[in-house]
C-alpha cells in the first residue's frame, strides 16, 4: 500500500498516519450503523449496572443487565459459569455504542434473561479478551437472580 512518494522517513509516516484514520474511519462506521443500539423487549425487567441485593423477577418475565464494555480494547463481557437452565435461560447479549461518539469510549453491553423457572441462581459474568488463554478476567460481575 504505497504512495509513490519517499522523502526519506516520510513514507513511514503517510502510512502510519492513514492507518490510524482509517482505524477511527471504521470505529466511527460500524458506531454509526448500530445508530440506536440494542433496545430490550418492553417487558424486560432492568437490572442496575452495581446491584446491591438480589433481583427478583416473576417467572416468565424476561430481564437485563447492563454492564460498561469497550470494544475497542478487545474485551468482552462472557459467562464465567454455566446457568441453572431450569431457573434462567439466556436470551441473548447487544452492545450498545456509547453516546458519546469518540475513539476509544466505552459502551454498554446488553444480556437479557428470562426467567423460567423459581428458585435462586448466581448469573456469573466475566470482562476478557477470548483468545487470551489463562489470564485472569480484568473483571467480574456476578448478580444473584431470585425468580418467584
Amino acid at each position: 500500500m504505497g504512495y509513490g512518494v519517499s522523502f526519506g522517513g516520510c513514507q513511514m509516516r503517510i502510512r502510519a498516519t492513514t492507518a490510524i484514520l482509517l482505524c477511527m474511519w471504521l470505529a466511527l462506521g460500524s458506531s454509526c450503523a448500530q445508530s440506536g443500539g440494542f433496545q430490550p423487549s418492553p417487558k424486560a425487567a432492568r437490572a442496575p449496572r452495581s446491584p446491591t441485593g438480589p433481583l427478583a423477577v416473576a417467572s416468565g418475565q424476561q430481564f437485563a443487565l447492563t454492564l460498561e464494555s469497550n470494544r475497542t480494547t478487545g474485551y468482552q463481557w462472557q459467562l464465567a459459569e454455566p446457568l441453572d437452565g431450569a431457573i434462567v435461560t439466556l436470551v441473548g447479549t447487544e452492545y450498545a455504542t456509547p453516546e458519546a461518539r469518540l475513539p476509544g469510549a466505552a459502551g454498554r453491553e446488553i444480556w437479557t434473561f428470562q426467567a423460567v423457572g423459581q428458585g435462586k441462581t448466581m448469573i456469573s459474568l466475566e470482562y476478557v479478551r477470548p483468545w487470551e488463554k489463562d489470564v485472569p478476567p480484568a473483571k467480574t460481575a456476578d448478580f444473584l437472580v431470585v425468580v418467584d
